[in-house]
């Protein structure tokens, strides 16, 4: 609407400007967060949350973890298992040499025996590490698992260590350095080892 001034003749108009953008209705719902991004916030407190209901025994449904999927839950495009590091390998190899020679092997034995049938190890439940399919990324069963330690990496790893004079145990070590942190016991079970 345009005003006269106070001469009669009309007042000159100000160049339209649009203002701020009207924002989108409000609909009563949160937006959808989906699966956590891993490394933000949301992520680590997802896995807080998970950590915590395992703990207290609590059971968490049908939770995603923002590591490598639960069974029914499809691996997502692009995100890949989070790898448990070298060190973090020679940290559950370690922590097993201390506890099988603190239960005189028996323990660990009965121990193993139960953690296994979560592709763990009593040092990889202790740590928060999982073996699992190097395909699906599904933790392995209590078969695969008790096949890749008690076989692969027990019976066949003592032999052919002792056989080569010990190279074979450095060779089978230091391939965690290697495509995918495979080791040879791993590359025989078709394996890989990942955080929970």
């Amino acid at each position: 609407m345009t005003y006269p001034a106070p001469g009669g003749s009309p007042a000159p108009q100000p160049p339209h400007t649009s203002g701020p953008a009207t924002p989108p209705p409000y609909t009563g719902t949160a937006p959808d967060l989906g699966l956590p991004v891993p490394g933000s916030l949301h992520a680590a407190a997802w896995d807080l949350r998970v950590s915590v209901e395992h703990q207290l025994g609590v059971p968490s449904g049908d939770l995603p973890t923002s590591g490598s999927p639960l069974p029914g839950w499809p691996q997502q495009p692009g995100r890949a298992p989070r790898l448990v590091s070298a060190g973090g390998r020679l940290a559950a190899f370690l922590l097993e040499l201390v506890l099988v020679m603190f239960t005189a092997g028996i323990g660990w034995l009965a121990w193993a025996l139960v953690t296994f049938r979560n592709g763990q190890t009593p040092a990889r439940q202790i740590l928060g590490q999982v073996a699992a399919d190097a395909h699906t990324g599904q933790p392995l069963d209590w078969s695969r698992t008790a096949l890749r330690e008690l076989v692969f990496k027990g019976v066949v790893g003592y032999f052919a260590t002792v056989v080569s004079g010990g190279i074979y145990f450095f060779v089978d070590s230091l391939m965690v350095f290697g495509s995918g942190r495979q080791t040879l016991h791993d590359r025989m079970a078709n394996s890989i080892v990942v955080r929970r």
